[in-house]
């Protein structure tokens, strides 16, 4: 297990994430509406949230490879990785139905992550879990007031998040 990077790792590692969970992602709403394919920034139509939702799962699907393979991560964040692969699979197919706040899964796993590795590595950081309950207050605060969703589709969407980011580090490590 690497314990230790180099400068020039960190900033590939970091600028690989943000490409491809940020970037590619919002380029491609930005492409797509450009085009006349999609109405609204917010993209309230279920049926225009198809293609992005795709170019993104195929873009964590990428970020996992690069995590497994090309940087060779350590197991914890792997496993990380494929928690948010699997959030992004699910949401491409409960919009086939129903929306869902992706946002909220996003924060979602990125808690569940959390949770999973400070339980793993028995750390009592209560202050990390605070910041993090606070900052996903706030985006469903947002999603709310914005009106882009429902109390349930955000709930919902958290819950998924949290589950995919906590359920494979505690599979793996317990």
């Amino acid at each position: 297990v690497r314990t230790e990077m180099w400068p020039w790792q960190i900033a590939q590692l970091s600028g690989g994430i943000v490409l491809l969970t940020i970037v590619v992602p919002a380029v491609t709403i930005l492409v797509l509406q450009r085009r006349g394919r999609i109405t609204q920034w917010s993209i309230p139509d279920r049926n225009e949230r198809i293609v992005p939702y795709l170019v993104t799962w195929l873009s964590y699907a990428l970020l996992c490879i690069l995590f497994n393979y090309y940087w060779r991560m350590p197991s914890y964040i792997q496993l990380t990785g494929v928690g948010m692969y699997v959030a992004v699979t699910l949401i491409c197919i409960i919009n086939l139905f129903w929306k869902i706040s992706a946002h909220l899964c996003g924060i979602g796993t990125l808690c569940g992550a959390t949770f999973a590795m400070l339980w793993v590595i028995y750390s009592g950081n209560i202050a990390m879990l605070v910041l993090l309950v606070l900052l996903s207050s706030a985006v469903a605060w947002a999603r709310l007031v914005l009106e882009a969703h429902t109390p349930a589709q955000v709930f919902v969407g958290f819950v998924l998040g949290f589950c995919c980011g906590f359920l494979p580090m505690m599979l793996f490590y317990v």
